[in-house]
């Protein structure tokens, strides 16, 4: 060895992990019961044992996935879309973000992002925001809120990003469409008065 370094050599998690039972069972029993199959292995157990973490497996063709694993479990009803709108649906502050949306549902992201696209017309993203902003639109007419804590409550980062939403979807700032929606809503309470 030059200047000390450490040959690389490495062990699959599977032989670690039975070396690791064998060389705790034989230091309980004070039997040697353990194959040394290298002096650097053993020292890379023992270190594990000290610090409890596996030694970095070896990738070989044994320990990949098999290929039915790494495809996403959609089903034929794709039951999966109401799942996933429905976890969406309830996390309107934004904070469980896409890719654990995906991890529930068994799929990739890029999987994920493809197949919601196909089944509901847009990306997830998008359709969040979607319902982000209706609700934000339900509070701004029935609460007297401020329109920076209806950005807040919807986890916007601030009230510029919630107007630039807004405007996106809606076509108009927050504050004019309420403006707008209470004129609305009280020409329509002086017609029903009128009918009466």
């Amino acid at each position: 060895m030059i200047g000390g370094a450490r040959p690389a050599v490495w062990i699959s998690r599977a032989t670690a992990v039975s070396m690791r039972v064998r060389l705790r069972a034989s230091l309980i029993s004070g039997q040697e019961c353990f194959d040394r199959r290298s002096i650097y292995a053993e020292r890379r157990v023992v270190q594990s044992l000290s610090t409890d973490r596996l030694p970095k497996p070896t990738p070989t063709h044994r320990e990949r996935p098999p290929e039915d694993a790494l495809r996403p479990r959609a089903t034929a009803d794709d039951s999966w879309v109401a799942r996933a709108l429905h976890l969406l649906g309830a996390d309107l502050c934004g904070g469980m973000a896409i890719a654990d949306v995906a991890a529930c549902m068994h799929m990739s992201k890029a999987h994920f992002f493809g197949a919601f696209r196909d089944k509901v017309g847009e990306t997830p993203h998008r359709w969040r925001l979607k319902q982000r902003i209706a609700a934000a639109q339900r509070d701004l007419i029935t609460l007297p809120l401020k329109t920076s804590d209806i950005a807040q409550k919807y986890g916007f980062s601030d009230q510029a990003h919630f107007s630039r939403v807004f405007k996106q979807f809606v076509g108009e700032s927050p504050c004019s469409w309420r403006a707008r929606m209470k004129e609305i809503r009280a020409i329509l309470a002086c017609e029903q008065l009128r009918s009466c």
